[in-house]
C-alpha cells in the first residue's frame, strides 16, 4: 500500500508498506542509560522484526562507582526490550561497537573492553534469544571499531594493535563457537600510525577490501579521507579521493561494485554532510553535499532490489560535533543522484540518527542519539532505538 500526500508544491511519497501492516503503529524505546552505537534487524521465528541494538549502559558497582560497560539488546517488533546482555568479568567496562546478524540466526557483536588494565578487542556470538554461546577476548588488538561481511558465516573486523597500527582480522562463526584469524595488511609506510578510524566494505566479486581510514594531524585535528583496495596477499593500494571528504562514518556498495561513502566535507570551516561514489573505473565524485551549517552523515545503506541509497546523520547543527542539530535522514536514487525524500525530525530531543538498518517487511529500525557538552568536548548521551516508515517517519520524533 503506497500514499502520498500534497507537500504544497507536488505529490510525494509518504510510506510504503504491506497490506497487513498499514496498521502497525510505530514505537520508540528509550533508556537514558544506554548509548546505542549500532542497530541491526533480523526475521524472528514468528515471522515478525527482530533487532539488535549493540552500545554501552551506564551500571554502578557494588562500591558505587559508574562506568560503562559492552551491552547487547534485543527488541521485539512492538518495540518491546526481550533481553539485555552484558558484558562481564573483572574488568567489564568498554563498549559494543558494531554488531551483525548471521545467516543461521545468530548474532555477532565486536567492540572494546578493559582486559587487565588494558584494551582489548572482543567478539561474543549470541543466540537470536540472548543467550552467550561464545565470548572471545584478543589481546593482539586494542579494540574493533567495524565490520563488513565477508560470506554468511564470517566478517572481517578492523581495529588497533597494541602499538596503534590499524588491524584486520576475519571473525567467523562455526558450532557455535568464534574463530579468529589477523590478515596481512601492508598500508604504505606511516600511514597506519595517523589513522584514527576505518570503515572497511568488501566485495566478494573481485575479492577486494576496501577500508576507508580517516587520518588525523599530530595536534589531533581530522585530515580528508583516504581510501585503499587491500588485496588477499595484505597489499594495499591508495585510491584518490582529492580531498572531497573527511572523518567517514559508513560505506556500502551497489551491486555494480561502486562505492559510497558518507562523512563531511573537508574543505570548508562550517562542514556539510557529504556522500562520495567512487565508481568501478575508481574514480571519487560527490553524490550528495548539503546540511549546512555543520551536517554529517552517520549511515549509509543500499538497497538492491529498488537502487536506493539511504543515508543518515544531522544536520543544521551549532558545531562540528551535532551539538543543537536535527536528526535526518533521506533516500537517493543511485544512479542519478537524486534525492528521492528528505525527513528532518525538527522536534525530536536527540541531536542524530546515528544507526539505521533496513527491516524485510518495509521501513527502517534507526538509533538516535542526543549529544551533550561534557567541559570542553562533547560526547553522546542517551539513545533512543525507533521505528521509522518508509519516509523516516518516527512516532513521537
Amino acid at each position: 500500500v503506497y500514499t502520498y500526500v500534497f507537500d504544497g508544491k507536488q505529490v510525494v511519497k509518504e510510506d510504503e508498506r504491506p497490506l497487513l501492516a498499514v496498521n502497525e503503529p510505530q514505537w520508540k524505546a528509550e533508556d537514558s542509560s544506554f548509548i546505542i552505537e549500532k542497530i541491526a534487524a533480523a526475521t524472528g521465528t514468528d515471522g515478525g522484526n527482530v533487532f539488535y541494538a549493540a552500545g554501552r549502559q551506564k551500571v554502578t558497582d557494588a562500591n558505587g562507582n559508574a562506568y560503562f560497560c559492552p551491552v547487547l539488546r534485543g527488541i521485539d517488533n512492538a518495540g518491546a526490550v526481550r533481553w539485555t546482555s552484558r558484558s562481564t568479568g573483572i574488568s567489564p567496562e568498554g563498549s559494543a561497537y558494531d554488531v551483525a546478524v548471521l545467516d543461521d540466526g545468530f548474532v555477532l557483536a565486536v567492540g572494546q573492553r578493559i582486559q587487565d588494565g588494558r584494551y582489548a578487542g572482543f567478539a561474543e556470538l549470541y543466540t537470536p534469544d540472548g543467550t552467550l554461546a561464545d565470548g572471545k577476548t584478543y589481546s593482539e588488538c586494542a579494540g574493533f571499531g567495524a565490520m563488513t561481511r565477508l560470506d554468511g558465516l564470517s566478517y572481517a573486523a578492523v581495529g588497533f594493535d597494541d602499538a596503534g597500527m590499524l588491524l584486520l582480522a576475519t571473525i567467523s562463526a562455526a558450532k557455535n563457537a568464534l574463530h579468529y584469524r589477523r590478515l596481512p595488511l601492508h598500508l604504505p609506510p606511516n600511514a597506519a600510525g595517523t589513522i584514527a578510524s576505518a570503515i572497511p566494505v568488501y566485495s566478494a566479486a573481485s575479492k577486494t577490501l576496501f577500508l576507508f581510514c580517516n587520518p588525523y594531524t599530530e595536534e589531533g585535528l581530522p585530515l580528508p579521507s583516504v581510501l585503499y583496495a587491500v588485496y588477499e596477499d595484505g597489499r594495499a593500494e591508495a585510491i584518490p579521493l582529492n580531498n572531497k571528504i573527511r572523518s567517514v562514518a559508513a560505506a556500502a556498495q551497489d551491486n555494480s561494485g561502486a562505492l559510497y561513502a558518507g562523512g563531511e566535507s573537508a574543505d570548508t570551516e562550517k562542514s556539510e554532510a557529504v556522500i562520495i561514489k567512487v565508481g568501478a573505473e575508481r574514480s571519487a565524485d560527490v553524490f550528495y553535499r548539503g546540511g549546512a551549517p555543520f551536517s554529517y552523515i552517520a549511515a549509509v545503506h543500499f538497497n538492491a532490489q529498488s537502487r536506493e541509497l539511504t543515508a543518515s546523520g544531522v544536520c543544521r547543527a551549532e558545531e562540528g560535533s551535532g551539538l543543537g542539530g536535527v536528526p535526518f535522514i533521506a533516500g537517493f536514487d543511485a544512479h542519478s543522484g537524486v534525492q528521492l525524500w528528505r525527513r528532518e525530525l525538527t522536534g525530536s530531543p536527540y541531536r542524530l540518527l546515528k544507526s539505521f538498518t533496513p527491516c524485510a517487511d518495509y521501513g527502517f529500525a534507526g538509533a538516535f542519539a542526543s549529544i551533550v557538552r561534557n567541559g570542553p568536548e562533547t560526547d553522546f548521551g542517551s539513545s533512543c532505538a525507533a521505528r521509522l516508515n518508509a519516509t523516516g517517519q518516527a512516532a513521537g520524533l
